[in-house]
Formats: structure tokens, sequence, C-alpha cells
């Protein structure tokens, strides 16, 4: 007697349970858009983000939010070729900073289209992720993912494209997967292709 009726979801009721949940939300047909708890707050960002005409450096910060959306800023990537993807991790250590590019463009990200994962030793680090470019990726246009996130107590090690990790951030960025012409490049001014 005396409790709110109907059910108050704040309430301190004498008798009963609450249970909270996390809710990943995704755009149809698009990725899955992670939250972090404590988010940047410690350390754990993203200074810079370098891969073909990706050049994002310098955008990284403590009050900075958890997910950004950078596919304005897209490069190409032909099926075959091999890649660095650079990364400056923040000033928390030891952070994980992981990648991953939707290669099949299903608006997932699978184990198989993981580049790789790294662990900084030192703040604003800067890390490298060697991959290739399948010969099976799907021609168009995708997502590359980049998460840095501190590895909580519980949370999945290694890194998930998707999980609400306590502490960290993530950015999507555009890839333009394409296939190499095999054409030769002109010559001078004048001259001919035969």
């Amino acid at each position: 007697t005396g409790e709110p009726d109907p059910t108050d979801p704040c309430y301190d009721y004498n008798w009963g349970q609450t249970e909270d949940y996390s809710v990943v939300i995704t755009t149809p047909g698009g990725p899955c858009i992670p939250t972090s708890t404590n988010g940047t707050a410690d350390g754990d960002f993203i200074q810079s983000v370098q891969l073909g005409t990706i050049q994002n450096i310098g955008t990284g910060g403590t009050g900075m939010p958890t997910y950004t959306d950078y596919t304005g800023l897209s490069t190409d990537l032909v099926r075959g070729d091999s890649y660095t993807l650079q990364v400056t991790g923040g000033t928390y250590v030891p952070d994980q900073i992981a990648a991953w590019i939707d290669m099949d463009l299903d608006g997932q990200f699978e184990a198989g289209e993981k580049l790789g994962e790294v662990t900084n030793s030192a703040p604003l680090q800067n890390l490298s992720i060697p991959f290739t470019v399948p010969l099976s990726a799907s021609l168009g246009s995708s997502i590359l993912r980049v998460r840095s996130v501190y590895t909580n107590t519980g949370e999945p090690d290694p890194v998930d494209p998707c999980f609400n990790c306590a502490w960290g951030e993530t950015e999507d960025y555009a890839a333009e997967i394409t296939t190499s012409t095999g054409s030769p490049t002109a010559g001078p001014p004048g001259s001919q292709l035969i």
C-alpha cells in the first residue's frame, strides 16, 4: 500500500526486482552503433586514423562522444591489394585498438572481416594494422570501423565490433571497394598506347 500504481520504474518498492539491460540500436540495413558507459573520459579515445585519403588527424580527446560517424571521409581500396591502417590511440594505457571492414556489404562485421587488433603501450602511440582486401570482397561502398577500448572485466577479449564497453570510442569511415582495371597508364602527351 502507498506504492505507485501503475508501476514507476524509479520507485524503491518494498518487494520485487528491477533489471536493466543494454540495447544496441542499429540502422535498418546498417551496422550496429555501440556505446560506452564512461566513454573517453579516462583517455580511452582515438586520436588519429589514416588510410589512403582518410587523414583524420588530431580529433581525439577526453570530451569526445563514444561514437562518431566519419563516413563523409572515404578512401578507395582495391581487391587483392595490401594496405596499412595507422591509428593513434589516446592517453590511457593499455587500450586495445581494433578495426573491421564490412567486406561483403551486409551491414555487419563478421569475424573474418576483422583487419586486426593491437594494444598500445604508450600514450598517443601510433599503431599499424596491415591488411589485404580479399579478392572475394564485394564491390561498392563499405564501412571501416575503428575502436579503441579498455577491456573491462567480463567484456569480450578480443574486442567485439558491437559490444557496449565501459570505456572507449568507436569511429566509422567509408571505404569504396574497387577492382584493378588492369589498364596501362598513359604515356607522355602526344604518345599513343598500342
